[in-house]
């Protein structure tokens, strides 16, 4: 086990540092021990800070910059806002040099239609995996290996402090861009996405990233506290969603159930704007298997859900019940409800199910801010 302080920035007890079997006892004894202190007098409103009281969610539209249909789904009352998936390369097509200036770009553009429209945006901007081609020749130790998809590629080390730096670096640029052109409060998100967008690194086995590059927890878990405090810095008052990793495993074949839960408790000594955010939300018994075991954190934080895909339709363009235990059309409310459960705050759908006619599928679109359908049939 990672030999982490027993007190984080802020003076808590982390319950990280402890066995599993204590790690129970540990927060029981933090609750009590700390109570009300653990909210952060950090200036975020109230509605923000508690945003697991609120009996519905907000409902946003997961697609990808550049959609002709953007200005469609910000149209619609069921929609809040949309989620957008846009690579690092993209907006940073070299090094130092942003694609996002100007009034004609793409980002500039779905911005100011959900400003227009009184709507806001999510951006989930990863690195790991999808950094640009400048990056290894800017200097940042890259390793290959075949992940679980078999497919042999190079990624650059998680903990490399150039690939920190420089992700830094840009989002310092990208608040600057947020802020001199007002859309401050357009902005509801900036994911965590790196170190790794969603914690667990695939590759990674059995404490290797590959046969030469060995994992290093007290590295990859320093890297993680380094970049959240970039991303408060540069979006102090913007939602940051974090993710827990696939079966509290970060690689394969070494389980630790306490990082995920180290990680957010130095996130939250700061601000609570940090959310816990999993893209694994189905129909299925459990709605989501990487917040199941870190649901307690809804009682400080946010909860945000992407569908693990979408309903309509699956890559080979048929009908799908991908929201796995579920059966088209009616798996898409079964997620959303199984999200409202949780706790959810907010939760993304994908385009093409927000674009489907079919009275379930928006019903279930509804349901995000009715919950009291998912008591309907």
């Amino acid at each position: 086990m990672l030999n982490r302080p027993l007190f984080d920035i802020s003076g808590r007890i982390r319950c990280g540092v402890f066995s599993r079997f204590a790690l129970a006892a540990c927060m029981l004894g933090t609750v009590f021990a700390t109570g009300a202190a653990r909210a952060v007098d950090d200036g975020i409103p109230p509605l923000l800070r508690s945003p697991a009281t609120t009996t519905s969610a907000k409902a946003f539209v997961l697609t990808d910059l550049g959609d002709s249909k953007i200005s469609t789904y910000l149209s619609s009352s069921n929609i809040d806002g949309i989620a957008l998936q846009i690579a690092w390369s993209s907006l940073e097509t070299s090094q130092g040099v942003y694609a996002f200036s100007g009034v004609n770009n793409t980002l500039t553009q779905a911005l100011s239609a959900a400003k227009s429209a009184g709507k806001q945006v999510t951006l989930h901007i990863p690195g790991f995996g999808q950094s640009p081609s400048w990056l290894q020749s800017a200097g940042a130790q890259f390793y290959t290996s075949t992940n679980n998809l078999g497919q042999a590629r190079s990624y650059v080390i998680p903990w490399d402090s150039v690939y920190l730096s420089t992700y830094t670096t840009f989002i310092n640029a990208l608040s600057s861009y947020i802020s001199k052109n007002n859309f401050g409060s357009t902005v509801f998100d900036v994911s965590v996405a790196i170190p790794v967008q969603e914690m667990n690194i695939d590759p990674c086995t059995n404490g290797q990233l590959s046969t030469t590059v060995a994992y290093n927890e007290t590295d990859y878990y320093n890297a993680w506290v380094q970049i959240g405090g970039a991303f408060k810095s540069a979006f102090p008052s913007q939602v940051k969603f974090v993710s827990p990793p696939a079966n509290e495993s970060v690689c394969v074949g070494d389980k630790d159930a306490t990082f995920f839960s180290s990680v957010m408790n130095d996130f939250l000594g700061t601000s609570s704007t940090f959310w816990m955010f999993a893209a694994d939300l189905s129909a299925n018994a459990v709605p989501s298997s990487r917040t199941a075991p870190y649901l307690s954190y809804t009682s400080e934080t946010g909860l945000a859900y992407q569908m693990i895909g979408s309903s309509t339709t699956s890559t080979s363009g048929s009908k799908n019940p991908i929201l796995q235990g579920g059966t088209y059309p009616t798996n898409l409310k079964t997620a959303v409800c199984g999200g409202l459960a949780n706790g959810a705050s907010y939760i993304e759908v994908y385009a093409v199910d927000e674009q489907n006619s079919n009275t379930d599928i928006q019903n279930a679109i509804k349901a995000i801010h009715t919950p009291s359908m998912c008591t309907t049939k």
